[in-house]
This record gives structure tokens, sequence and C-alpha cells, in this order.
């Protein structure tokens, strides 16, 4: 009788804890409760289909519940499963699941139910591959971008609302929060990378055309810089957009713009100028650009273009012209070009100095033919030699519509000191005076006219 009583009361904690509610009612306090509480449920069991009871194997039960809820608490606490679903890439089997139960047993977190591991690591591995395809739908990092980099409790607080919404719950929000504080390491790193320049010069050093193998030779660099950790897509984003600023800014340069810019303003240019030049290309067709490198080539067509004046302006290129009689071939350009690259007007724009030497060319034989026309000396002889600056005005612009421009204004003047000069000697000497007339006569004979 007494084993039949025995085996009844054993069955009846079997069924009780197969109902569930000895764990449920450990849940509900939180793994902790008081006599009263312990008195209250053998009461209610008294009342139950599953009485009679022991007391003591009740206790017992309980206490073997609390102890699994604890050490689970702890394990979860611990991030073990995290790590060990990482680990894996959120693939496993039985096997493996099995493994795990073992290897737990040597830990202190023993005893454990099974079943509740098994849906711990599913639930983890379920968040691990939610977590996975939200990082690669690029949310979290559009969200980081949208704020900045800097975020509130309120802002997170609003992102959870949404993740809880959506096609990726449920979540590790700890993991979210790790994400998102890597995106904004990653941004901030990012900024110092650009800002140092680095993207810039690497696209140039590539010449805007780069291999995969010079892909992955940059990332292995920029893991041993101190700008890692960074993003490998923001990072591949930042350099096609210096590809794409550096080709527009070369179209740009081979437009000829950048050089009537630098020509209209003489060298010379203010602040506001530049600004005024940024809000331009910002609204052409070579948008974007990048405004350091557009400055480099503004400084380095504004020394070019000094350069050239300073050239012009030369008593050496007048002396090589006058050493040439004005004449000059390719050759001549050639070895010309050579001697300016060792001389102290380099750099210079080749283009543009081939067009300057073809113009002071052209008012050197202007300035030949205006001399030997007579046109200076009957000039100087009605004014007696003496002329004031309106007049020497007035000369160059009846010289401007005339056959014998372009002229040099300054060449101009030296011509007129000159015959100055002559006239000046033919008061003392009647036969340089009648010599010049028969020159002036001889120019403006039907003859030389015609020729």
């Amino acid at each position: 009788m007494s084993n039949t009583i025995d085996a009844h009361v054993t069955e009846n904690l079997r069924r009780w804890q197969a109902s569930g509610q000895p764990r449920a009612w450990v849940e509900s306090h939180g793994g902790h409760w008081e006599h009263s509480d312990w008195l209250t449920l053998l009461a209610n069991l008294r009342h139950s289909e599953f009485w009679p009871l022991e007391a003591a194997e009740v206790g017992a039960l309980l206490e073997k519940l609390r102890r699994e809820r604890f050490n689970l608490h702890r394990l979860d606490q611990s991030g073990l499963l995290g790590r060990w679903v990482e680990a894996r890439r959120g693939q496993w089997n039985d096997t493996d699941c099995l493994a795990l139960l073992e290897y737990l047993r040597d830990t202190g977190f023993w005893p454990i139910q099974s079943e509740v591991v098994r849906r711990v690591l599913e639930g983890a591995t379920r968040e691990w591959h939610n977590l996975r395809r939200w990082e690669q739908s690029g949310q979290g990092r559009r969200w980081a971008e949208a704020h900045g980099g800097e975020w509130h409790h309120g802002d997170w607080l609003s992102l959870v609302g949404m993740l809880q919404q959506s096609e990726f719950w449920p979540l590790d929000l700890v993991a979210v929060g790790a994400v998102l504080e890597g995106l904004k390491q990653a941004a901030s790193n990012l900024r110092c990378w650009i800002g140092s320049g680095w993207p810039r010069r690497w696209v140039d050093d590539q010449r805007g055309r780069w291999e995969h193998d010079h892909w992955l030779v940059l990332l292995e660099a920029l893991r041993r810089s101190p700008y890692w950790p960074l993003d490998e897509d923001s990072v591949g984003r930042t350099v096609e957009e210096f590809r794409r600023k550096r080709q527009n800014l070369q179209r740009w340069e081979r437009s000829g713009q950048a050089r009537q810019w630098v020509s209209a303003r003489q060298g010379r240019w203010e602040h506001e100028d530049w600004l005024a030049l940024l809000d331009g290309l910002s609204h052409s067709e070579f948008w974007p650009v990048d405004a350091e490198a557009v400055g480099e080539v503004l400084a380095d067509i504004q020394t070019e273009w000094r350069n050239l004046r300073c050239w012009q302006e030369s008593v050496e290129v007048r002396k090589w012209l006058g050493d040439r009689q004005g004449r000059w071939g390719r050759d001549e350009w050639l070895s010309l070009q050579a001697s300016l690259r060792e001389s102290r007007f380099w750099p210079m724009d080749r283009d543009a100095a081939e067009g300057v030497l073809r113009q002071l060319t052209a008012e050197w034989w202007n300035l030949r033919q205006w001399r030997a026309s007579g046109q200076p000396w009957l000039w100087v002889d009605a004014r007696g030699g003496r002329w004031g600056h309106e007049e020497w005005l007035a000369l160059l612009e009846a010289l401007r519509p005339s056959q014998y421009w372009p002229l040099d204004p300054v060449a101009v003047g030296q011509v007129l000191e000159e015959v100055k000069a002559e006239w000046l000697r033919s008061l003392a000497q009647p036969g340089l005076l009648s010599a010049a007339c028969e020159r002036v006569e001889d120019w403006y004979s039907p003859e030389r006219r015609a020729a």
C-alpha cells in the first residue's frame, strides 16, 4: 500500500513538472520568493489535480529550477552563446549543440536545461542572421549618416521602435548598438582620412585608373594606418568620387576656362572672385570638383601666367628676335623651349609662349615697317620734337586701325625717341635733314607703294 502511495505522489510530481507550472511559478517570482509565497503555493496545490505531493520534493524541484534559471541568466550575461553563434557564422547542427552542452557540463553554468539552451541558441541565431541582413541593407549606415554620427537616447528609442516593426526583428539590441558605434567610429575615421588628403593623392598617383590589385594594396595600407577601422564600401565610394572630381577637373582645364579666368584677372584675384568661381562651377557641367585641387590648378596657371608676362616684357625675347631679324622656324622654337626650361621664366605654358612669340614677331616686323615708312619722322617733325601724353595716346589710337598694328607701345616710344634724336641732329646738320626727306619721299613713291 505504501509503495502504491509513493508511486502516486511521484507521478503527480512528474505531471506537475510536465505541465510547466513549476517553471512558470519560478519565473513569475523572478527566481526569488518568501516563505509566505511557498505556503500559498502548497495551499493551492492541495486543491489541484496534482495532489498529493511531497512538500520536500516540491521544494527540491523549485530549487533545481531556480539554479537552472540563475545559471541560464549567467550564461546569457557572459555572451558565450552569442560568441558561439558568431564563431559559426549562424550555422550549426545538433552535433554542435550536443558538443556545447558537454562543454557546459564542465563549467560553472551547470545544471542548466538543455531544451532552454537550444531555444536560446535558436533565438540568438535568428537575431544574428537578422542583424546581418540589417547591416547589408545599408539602413544602419544611412541612419548613422542621417544623424551626422551623433545621436541621443530619444533617437535610439525611435530606431528601436522602427526595428521592432521591421522585417529584421527580432534583433539583439546590444549588437545593434555595437554596429552603430562601429559605424560612428568608421565615419569619424573616414572624415579624418579624407581630410588628410590621402584619397586624392592616391587617385592622382593612379592617374585616375586602377585595377583590383591596387585596391587591395590600398585596403591593406589602411588597415595598418591610424584611420582604421573604415567601412570598405565608404572607402570605395570615396575614391570613386575623387576619380570623378579629377576627371571633371581635367575637363575644365582642357576647356581653357581656367587659363581664361586667370588671364582675365591679370593673374590676381580676391577671395570673393574665388568664391564666385566655385559657385559658377557648382552649376556647370564640371561639377563636382575638389576645391583644393582647383586652387592648386589656378596657382600653377598663375605662376605660368606671370612667368609668361615677365618673359614677354623681357629684353631676352626681343634680343632673340633681333638676332634672327624676326625670322625663325620650328627648330629655333624647340631650341628656345629647351633654354626656357633652364631659365627663370619656367614653368610656362608652351602654347601660350609660342602665341606670344608669334605676336612679338608680328610686332617686330610692323615696327620695322612703320619706322621705314617715315611716319615717325613726320610725326616728330610736325611737333617740333616736343609732344605731350595726350598726343602720344592719340598716336597709338591712330596706329590701331592701321596696317602696322599690332605694335608694342614701349617699342613705339623707343622709336620716337630715336627719331627725335636724329631730328635734333638734323637741325645742326642740314644734310641729314635732306637725306631723311629723301627716305620719306622714296617710301611714299608710287613704285614703293605698289610694291
